[in-house]
């Protein structure tokens, strides 16, 4: 069980991890801002609270949606309620949620140092070639970047592994 719930937080939070990277590399400043204080509060909890809080707090969930509630927008009330007959709540499923949240938060910061590592020349160069900007990034600076990259994601790697302990 150890193996599979860290394979499978691994792969969930390398995709989150690329998307808290891009989301924090926003150009629009308040988005960017955004992104790096959902980042933080992650890296910042202590990791067996965002278990707890997962496991938890989607049960809660749960039965907030079953017994329902009014979303109140001045003009309109929306009744929200759905018809959940089974509360119960995956260990395995909660604990890939919040192991790949904790990942995720880690390792876009190495991606995103690590896309920074890439020298600027490269993009002009595939510029200069007449590549798209998809080309550019993923046939010229992607290679580059996992170079820089794997080290750090190798070491977050086995973080996740003995964090699996924590959903036991």
């Amino acid at each position: 069980m150890t193996v599979g719930l860290a394979v499978c937080a691994l792969i969930v939070g390398l995709a989150l991890a690329m998307f808290f990277a891009v989301w924090e590399s926003a150009k629009w400043r308040p988005v960017a801002w955004a992104g790096s204080a959902l980042v933080t509060i992650l890296r910042g909890l202590p990791e067996i609270l965002v278990v707890l809080f997962i496991y938890f707090g989607s049960s809660q969930l749960l039965l907030t949606l079953s017994d329902g509630f009014t979303i109140n927008l001045g003009f309109v009330q929306i009744p929200v309620q759905m018809d959940i007959e089974n509360f119960d709540v995956s260990p395995f499923l909660c604990g890939v949620i919040a192991l790949s949240l904790l990942y995720a938060a880690y390792a876009s910061q190495t991606l995103r140092g690590a896309l920074k590592a890439v020298p600027v020349g490269q993009w002009e160069s595939g510029q200069a070639l007449g590549l798209s900007k998809s080309a550019i990034f993923f046939r010229l600076v992607m290679p580059q970047m996992w170079r820089h990259a794997l080290p750090g994601l190798g070491n977050q790697w086995l973080v996740l592994l003995k964090d699996t302990a924590l959903v036991s």
